[in-house]
C-alpha cells in the first residue's frame, strides 16, 4: 500500500529548515510597516510521481493527475515577506487493470494474476514563508517554503478483497509563482508547489484579497 507514496526517510533538515524560516518571518515584526491580513483560493492540476509499475500493474490504466484545490489565510508582515496557514487536497491517483506478485528471483513459479484497482490521495495542512520581489509594475515573482502535516490514504481491491491505508506525515512544502496585481487588494496568483515526500506536485491559478 505505501508504494503510492514515497518510502525514502524525509530528511530532517529541510523540515528544520522550513520550521526556522517560518519562526523567523514571525518574529520579524512589521515595525517598518503595519501587518496586513489575506485570504487565497486556488485551483489546479496535481501529478502523483507513483507509476503503474511500483503498484505491481502489469496492464490496465493508471492516472496519476486529479484536481488540486486548496485556500489560505496570510499575514504580510513587511512589503516582501508574509506568513501563511494554507490547506490543500491533492486529488487522487487511481489505478484500475491486471497485478502479478513477481516469481522470487532463481525461481522457477507460476505467475499469479489478479484484478486490482484503487487509489490513493494526498491532503496537506501548511505553514509556509512566501516571499515576493516585484517584477514589472503590477507583476511580482514569489516563492514558499514551509513545514506541512500532511494526510496520506490508499485503497486498494484486489479481487473481491479491499484493503485501506492512512498514515500522517511531516514534510516540507515548497515553491514558486507569479502574481498580478488586478487593483490594490486583489492579485491573481499562478503557483506550482510541491511536498517533498509524498512526491506529488501541482499547478494552480488563484485569487488573493487583501484587507
Amino acid at each position: 500500500m505505501k508504494k503510492f507514496f514515497s518510502n525514502q526517510p524525509q530528511p530532517r533538515t529541510r523540515i528544520a529548515l522550513a520550521a526556522g524560516l517560518v519562526a523567523l518571518a514571525a518574529s520579524t515584526g512589521a515595525a517598518a510597516q503595519e501587518t496586513r491580513w489575506y485570504v487565497a483560493a486556488d485551483v489546479g492540476q496535481s501529478k502523483y510521481k507513483t507509476e503503474s509499475r511500483d503498484v505491481g500493474i502489469l496492464g490496465g490504466s493508471f492516472d496519476h493527475k486529479d484536481t488540486q484545490s486548496g485556500f489560505a489565510i496570510g499575514a504580510q508582515l513587511n512589503k516582501g515577506i508574509a506568513v501563511e496557514l494554507g490547506y490543500a487536497d491533492f486529488g487522487k491517483a487511481k489505478v484500475s487493470g491486471i497485478g502479478a506478485v513477481p516469481c522470487a528471483p532463481a525461481t522457477v513459479c507460476t505467475l499469479a494474476l489478479f484484478n486490482v484497482s484503487g487509489n490513493a490521495q494526498a491532503k496537506s495542512t501548511h505553514l509556509s514563508v512566501v516571499s515576493s520581489v516585484p517584477l514589472m509594475d503590477k507583476l511580482s515573482l514569489s516563492g514558499r517554503i514551509g513545514a506541512s502535516r500532511t494526510d496520506r490514504t490508499a485503497s486498494v481491491r484486489v479481487n473481491n478483497t479491499t484493503v485501506s491505508t492512512n498514515e500522517k506525515k511531516s514534510e516540507a512544502i515548497y515553491g514558486v509563482g507569479l502574481r498580478y496585481a488586478f487593483a490594490p487588494n486583489v492579485e491573481g496568483t499562478l503557483e506550482w508547489k510541491r511536498l517533498d515526500n509524498t512526491k506529488v506536485d501541482a499547478a494552480s491559478v488563484g485569487l488573493m484579497l487583501r484587507f
